[in-house]
């Protein structure tokens, strides 16, 4: 389930600034490859080491031929697609390497992906840690635990101390 939060924004409208409301998901902090490795060895035969290992050289994997202008699919994971962004020019010989302003990856989701990430559920944060109150007025969060959850960034740890849910 993914929490989310009511944001308050000031946007120009066809009859001037008005404030608009909607919602915002609230973030987890970010899974770390040591801590999907220990998910891979918890849900797997490999251990921990071995799976960390396979998901560094994957990730080289990737990088490695997308460098080389491949487009890399990863079954059940997704399309990573190298682009670029030039500014256009006027001659032949201008268009070039300069010209070049932004390059970087493309990610698109498996349809499966797409699929299954349609059916998460939402579930609005509790109004302590949302940025609008059932009032309107502006919320706040002193507890530094964006998600509602007992952990900072949102969810709930279970008896061992690791997240769960």
């Amino acid at each position: 389930m993914i929490q989310y939060t009511i944001e308050k924004k000031k946007v120009n409208t066809s009859a001037g600034e008005e404030i608009k409301y909607y919602p915002k998901i609230v973030r987890a902090t970010t899974m770390s490859t040591d801590r999907i490795a220990e998910l891979l060895e918890e849900r797997t035969t490999i251990h921990k080491a071995e799976a960390y290992a396979f998901l560094e050289a994957f990730a080289k994997g990737i990088t490695h031929y997308l460098m080389e202008a491949f487009v890399v699919e990863a079954e059940g994971l997704g399309i990573f697609t190298p682009y670029i962004n030039a500014v256009a020019v006027d001659t032949l010989e201008e268009a070039n390497e300069k010209s070049i302003k932004k390059k970087g990856v493309r990610y698109r989701p498996t349809s499966t992906m797409d699929t299954k990430f349609g059916t998460i559920k939402f579930a609005k944060a509790n109004l302590d840690s949302a940025h609008i109150n059932a009032d309107g007025t502006e919320g706040g969060n002193d507890s530094g635990n964006q998600g509602g959850g007992t952990t900072p960034g949102g969810g709930n740890t279970g008896p061992d101390g690791d997240l769960v849910g």
